[in-house]
């Protein structure tokens, strides 16, 4: 007996050596009540975050390293697109003395909101009101190390938006682009700037997008964190549309309040929004925590549409 547990523990070991998977997530339910510009109300219960992600890195001969992760998205009750247990994030990668090599399928956000909101425990305004919103896409990337704290970045993009057949990218269906980006990070600072160019296709709409630029920074101040971020883009028929953000949270403890602002300058009037969130957090531990938010959004100063939630989130 105690020869077969030496042997399964001896397969164990030697399983551990070759493949490491690391398996971590989260999952959130929220209490919420929202109200639409056009006076629509509703509340209740739902699931507002459900993440599990696999995964794993490897060292390769030659100092090289090589790696992927999987993410699957468990969001409602409901097997809708927005509802289902599907990927979200999917990606392999290859590093060495060339950079890093990434490709895969990803969940391309909003660009500016991650530095700009300074960490503050709020909703998101990413929702294509007062800023764009994310959406998944296939891609390949390569990072380049410059100094200490800079990386350049290539990043060539298709499939934006829904994905042709087989995945692949349809000539009369999506766009493709390719996007420059640097990225610097040392101490309390951290900015981001990135500029990209992308493709008409066959058919994509005279209202797609032609070229976007966006820079966004964050600085630690001890007692607070403060961002900022502003985006800028050009539709194929000239229209502009200019995005602007701020943000501030403040640790006191267990407890992080924080808020931010932005503002979408559209040349069609009728998309101009501003809107603002306050929040608080209450860590009960490094894991657990629980969140009360408001997020309120203006369409061209008419009516508000406005969410309040309260929210219970554990990580794993």
């Amino acid at each position: 007996m105690k020869k077969t547990l030496i042997a399964l523990a001896a397969v164990a070991v030697s399983s551990a050596a070759m493949a490491q998977v690391t398996i971590s997530g989260k999952y959130a339910v929220a209490y919420q009540k929202i109200e639409t510009a056009a006076g629509k109300k509703s509340s209740g219960f739902n699931t507002t975050d459900g993440d599990i992600v696999f995964s794993g890195t490897e060292d390769i001969e030659g100092g090289m390293k090589a790696g992927a992760s999987l993410a699957l998205r468990l969001r409602g009750r409901v097997a809708t697109a927005a509802d289902s247990v599907n990927g979200r994030d999917a990606s392999v990668f290859l590093q060495g003395g060339f950079g890093r090599l990434t490709m895969g399928s990803v969940e391309a956000g909003n660009g500016i909101i991650g530095r700009a909101s300074a960490g503050a425990p709020v909703i998101g305004q990413d929702g294509n009101v007062t800023l764009d919103g994310g959406t998944n896409v296939d891609m390949a990337s390569l990072s380049l190390p410059l100094a200490t704290g800079l990386t350049a970045t290539v990043m060539l993009i298709d499939s934006i938006g829904s994905p042709g057949t087989a995945g692949m990218e349809g000539h009369a269906a999506t766009q493709d682009a390719t996007l420059f980006g640097l990225a610097y990070a040392a101490g309390p600072i951290s900015v981001g700037f990135d500029s990209t160019s992308f493709g008409q296709n066959a058919a994509a709409a005279a209202t797609g997008t032609d070229s976007r630029m966006r820079v966004s920074a964050s600085f630690n101040l001890g007692v607070a964190m403060v961002g900022a971020g502003y985006q800028t883009k050009e539709t194929f028929t000239g229209v502009a549309d200019k995005q602007m953000m701020v943000g501030v949270s403040v640790p006191m403890g267990a407890i992080t309040v924080g808020a931010t602002y932005a503002v979408r300058d559209n040349d069609v009037d009728t998309a101009d929004a501003t809107g603002y969130e306050l929040g608080a957090n209450y860590a009960f531990s490094k894991r657990t925590n629980l969140q009360t938010a408001y997020l309120s959004q203006s369409i061209n100063k008419g009516a508000d549409a406005t969410t309040l939630r309260v929210r219970l989130m554990h990580a794993f």
